[in-house]
């Protein structure tokens, strides 16, 4: 199946097909793959080849930035204070792998979920005890007010 997509992909490379716009008949394409292998197709079992069919390259360099912004917050997270507690977002390397085999980048169901929290919740950001950031973040009211 994933020759019958690559194939799909190299006629739209930028765009793709659109969100959901390729597969269950949507293109005469799906309906050709779904001919050949004689079964109905709902995604491509393959995260990334999903986005390049239905997003293009456009949509697979968002993502890749995406994704990348989660594995070197990772890496960072895992290494903060060495302990083994801080070593739950390298989790995350799984989700990467996972989508080699299956889509669920584009489908949002729960494990894209938990691929958000990681990379959200490993923002420096929200956890810098950088005293900069924190006086920017204290409002201490002058003599003046009340």
């Amino acid at each position: 199946m994933w020759r019958y997509v690559i194939s799909y992909i190299s006629r739209q490379p930028v765009l793709g097909y659109g969100y959901s716009g390729f597969w269950l008949g949507a293109t005469h394409e799906s309906s050709e793959i779904e001919r050949a292998l004689n079964e109905p197709i709902l995604y491509s079992h393959n995260g990334y080849l999903e986005i390049l069919v239905n997003l293009g390259a456009v949509g697979f360099f968002l993502a890749f930035g995406f994704l990348a912004t989660g594995i070197k917050r990772a890496f960072y997270w895992s290494k903060r204070s060495g302990s083994s507690k801080d070593c739950w977002p390298l989790a995350f390397l799984f989700f990467l792998l996972y989508n080699l085999t299956e889509c669920t980048i584009l489908l949002q169901d729960l494990e894209w979920a938990v691929c958000v929290a990681t990379v959200v919740g490993t923002d420096r950001a929200l956890f810098a005890p950088d005293a900069e950031l924190e006086e920017e973040l204290v409002f201490v009211p002058s003599e003046g007010t009340t």
